[in-house]
């Protein structure tokens, strides 16, 4: 005998499914059918199997936390990084954000279920209604509690370069919003044709927006038709340098200098562009966090920066170093603050222009809550300080340079001053905490889509995860594959 908990037992077993398929949609497997498909059964499943708000809580968790746990499981492969004393957070890691995610899709299905109980929601109505409440609920996502806009509807679509060109109009979230009509109109004929309704409402809007995106795609095609439009003055050669040098290496002072002396063999190694491409300044880009202020204070540092000085200055060519830094500095009061930066060296190692990162990760470089709750003493780590925001980097003949750490790329809108538009973008991270898993590739094509929508390239270095070069249309010009040491040369 099938009994109503064991039927709501299959019920959730099955909504925990459908969640993990959606998270087939997003890098790097990029089935995006999968996730249109995820994103109507949650839909169907609100619409038709939940006759109680403890059902909805139940069900909605349940998807939940299949999309969530499938979609973000390697953020805790950073715990497992040789010498991490956290190991043992591992699960709360890969269930605790997932379940603190869960609470927006939960709220806003609950908020659909009293409006469909009070008022009989039902087709067109219907599709709307939880269109419009679950984008709300996405939108929150990204932006309370400092946001996380990680994996957001809209990112389904990181290998549909036609239809992304949307983006420079409408944005992520606008495009998310398309997404979810799709998906939740998918779900509304299903629902019609389960419950045997001759209505053909749902049907008509379905197609209705199915030619909207191929009407997008059109459009976005017409876009790509032009040629590459990488600006480029001929001034600079900007040289991009992914060391990858694993995560258990990076911070012991042991191999401090092993690791310089890679990156100085990389930035010497021989020019990858023609001959017949002049330029008269040399910019070298490294990742995040390439430097800190006790590796840059012993003398073979030192040395190694003169070393390749004197070899560009050789060619006759005037060398530039943008690179990731943790470094401290003391505030007016005498305390000693800390930052992650990126550093604009000279030739001689003087630095003319920074940045400090602005939108720090929570629990990994600030605590939440440190004036209320100091759990400083148990975790051994007070956290970084903010930078003031956005900021344009610029200095004679370089290119103007908009600068974004590692997460703060994943924030639409964010990392551009509007009031000193950059000619190119600018995004350094250490990707080498996730070892070979979905995040890399998914913070890679996050790369792409704020090109678009910033309508400005976008150089992405990494210590190890994918670096490469994106033009303001998103297209891939070159790039250098996850666990690849190597360079990228490239004219501006």
């Amino acid at each position: 005998m099938i009994t109503s908990k064991t039927n709501l037992f299959f019920r959730s077993f099955l909504s925990l499914a459908l969640g993990v398929m959606g998270m087939f949609a997003f890098p790097p497997y990029n089935i995006w059918a999968l996730g249109l498909l995820s994103y109507a059964s949650l839909f169907f499943i609100v619409q038709n199997w939940c006759v109680s708000k403890r059902q909805v809580i139940f069900l909605t968790f349940s998807w939940a936390m299949g999309l969530f746990v499938g979609g973000l499981w390697w953020i805790a492969q950073s715990l497992l990084v040789e010498g991490n004393q956290f190991k043992w957070a591992y699960p709360l890691a890969v269930l605790g954000l997932p379940a603190l995610l869960s609470s927006f899709p939960i709220v806003a299905n609950l908020f659909y279920f009293k409006i469909k109980s009070k008022f009989q929601c039902s087709g067109i109505g219907a599709i709307l209604i939880f269109t419009i409440i679950f984008f709300t609920s996405e939108w929150l996502r990204g932006h309370i509690f400092t946001g996380f806009p990680w994996n957001l509807p809209a990112y389904i679509w990181s290998e549909q370069l036609n239809l992304l060109q949307s983006l420079s109009i409408i944005g992520p979230y606008g495009l998310s919003f398309l997404t979810l009509l799709l998906a939740i109109s998918v779900g509304g004929v299903a629902s019609q044709i389960a419950r045997g309704e001759r209505k053909k409402d749902c049907l008509g809007l379905l197609c209705t927006i199915i030619m909207l995106f191929i009407g997008i795609m059109i459009s976005g095609h017409v876009r790509l038709l032009s040629h590459n439009t990488l600006p480029s003055t001929d001034h600079t050669l900007i040289r991009i340098i992914q060391p990858n040098i694993a995560q258990k290496d990076k911070w012991n002072p042991d191999l401090y200098l092993k690791n310089l002396e890679t990156i100085q063999d990389l930035a010497l190694s021989e020019i990858s562009l023609s001959d017949d491409e002049p330029y008269k300044n040399v910019m070298l880009i490294l990742p995040e966090t390439a430097l800190n202020d006790v590796m840059m204070s012993t003398i073979e540092a030192r040395e190694i920066l003169k070393s390749i000085s004197r070899h560009y200055q050789a060619m006759d060519k005037e060398l530039f170093i943008l690179t990731g830094a943790l470094r401290s500095q003391f505030d007016q009061y005498g305390d000693r603050e800390y930052y992650n930066s990126a550093l604009l060296y000279d030739q001689q190692g003087y630095i003319l222009n920074d940045y400090n990162k602005s939108h720090l990760v929570p629990f990994g470089e600030y605590m939440p809550l440190s004036n209320v709750f100091d759990i400083a003493p148990v975790v051994g780590f007070s956290g970084f300080s903010a930078g003031a925001g956005a900021k344009t980097i610029s200095h004679n003949d370089l290119p103007s340079i908009g600068i974004a750490i590692c997460y703060e790329i994943i924030f639409p809108s964010k990392f551009i001053d509007k009031h000193d538009r950059p000619d190119i973008a600018v995004t350094i991270t250490n990707d080498a905490w996730y070892g070979d898993t979905p995040g890399p590739y998914q913070h890679f094509m996050m790369a792409r889509y704020r090109a678009i929508e910033e309508n400005t390239p976008v150089v992405r270095v990494a210590n190890t995860g994918i670096s490469g070069v994106f033009d303001e249309k998103g297209r891939i010009m070159k790039y250098l594959d996850l666990n690849e040491r190597g360079i990228i040369d490239i004219l501006h």
